[in-house]
């Protein structure tokens, strides 16, 4: 893979949140000094820096706050300590050093593997527009909502509770928006390098047929979190609760769960399916319930509700399904490796000696 030069001015970073060079170069000057001489030729320089397009890290930090880039500014605090406290001053240039040395290679090394994937794209002649990396925070979401990733036949998003969940999710790992944010598209353009390096043999092709080909199960589940939870709600449907009526009211997985626990149709080889499901289903008789089935941290109930014969033996009328489903098969592992080797061919200028030094250290780190 081709080196992609990126060029980092780090004055100073206030937290790893700020991921703009304007905004580094910005930080590095806000000082409790006396007030500069003026210069005309500097005050120019920066009126230039701040007439410039927005840049994605700006808009990203726009986006996390809600406001727009010139909002996000650093004019609106340009000069200012980051607290006074009975007259005196927190110094802002301390915060920025200490959040520096803490947390600066962590923030800085996502940037650079983002900006070496934006580069690469456009070498590739590959574009990422909003609607993709909306489509990329999207998948996160759905798969917050439900652990089998094949999801329900008709899936019914309910982003609001998946939103809801997120937030949660952020909040216990200390993350910020702003990290997510630029996780979310630092992805998308992961996933679109991936998507176009893949190739995939007629004996690939063949494999994966043969894995959703053949017999398939039709069946509904209900999701709960523990066993005890699954042997109440199965000794309801003895009592007579319908099951699709069960799943609505009682399943915790919020992307099946809406459309009464079904699923789509799978093998008995379909990977997407945990296999203790996929076993249970092929066991069961047609209207048959199973006891409580562990798969990962959850319990199932699964009701089958048929099984269906295919005949079909030739793949080729079905390239199109079968190669988006080898893709998104591999679509993480690939992300993974592209991710570490865009780092590791990132050809990256850092001014500022601090994180200079801890971005020298962790590279040699992995080199041994």
């Amino acid at each position: 893979m081709s080196s992609v030069t990126v060029s980092l001015n780090c004055g100073c970073a206030t937290t790893p949140e700020f991921e703009s060079p304007t905004v580094r170069q910005a930080v590095a000057q806000r000082s409790n000094d006396p007030p500069r001489k003026p210069n005309p030729e500097s005050d120019r320089s920066q009126q230039l820096a701040y007439d410039r397009p927005t840049s994605w890290s700006e808009q990203l930090a726009a986006d996390a706050d809600g406001t727009s880039p010139a909002e996000s500014s650093p004019k609106t605090v340009n000069g200012l300590p980051i607290a006074t406290i009975k007259g005196q001053d927190i110094a802002r240039s301390y915060i920025d050093r200490m959040m520096l040395r803490e947390q600066g290679v962590d923030a800085l090394e996502p940037l650079i593997v983002l900006e070496q994937a934006i580069q690469h794209c456009e070498q590739l002649g590959l574009i990422v527009t909003d609607v993709d990396i909306q489509r990329e925070y999207d998948r996160r979401l759905m798969d917050i909502l439900s652990p089998i990733e094949s999801g329900a036949s008709d899936p019914k998003f309910d982003r609001t509770e998946a939103e809801r969940l997120l937030k949660g999710i952020l909040e216990r790992r200390r993350i910020s928006k702003l990290q997510y944010l630029s996780a979310i598209k630092r992805n998308a353009y992961l996933r679109a390098i991936a998507y176009k390096q893949m190739q995939f043999t007629d004996a690939e092709f063949q494999k994966e047929f043969e894995g959703v080909s053949g017999e398939q199960a039709v069946i509904r589940h209900i999701q709960l979190p523990s066993q005890s939870d699954a042997e109440k709600v199965r000794v309801m449907l003895m009592n007579g609760l319908d099951f699709r009526e069960a799943a609505i009211r009682h399943s915790a997985n919020l992307r099946t769960g809406p459309s009464g626990g079904l699923l789509k149709p799978f093998t008995l080889r379909t990977g997407e399916i945990p296999h203790p499901i996929r076993q249970a289903a092929f066991e069961l008789a047609a209207g048959e319930v199973s006891a409580p089935i562990p798969a990962g941290s959850w319990w199932h109930l699964v009701k089958l509700e048929k099984k269906v014969a295919n005949g079909e033996t030739n793949w080729a009328g079905h390239r199109s399904e079968l190669e988006s489903r080898l893709r998104e098969q591999r679509a993480d592992s690939e992300m993974q490796g592209l991710y570490r080797s865009l780092l590791q061919g990132a050809d990256v200028k850092i001014n500022d000696p601090v994180l200079a030094e801890q971005y020298a250290n962790r590279r040699a780190q992995r080199v041994e």
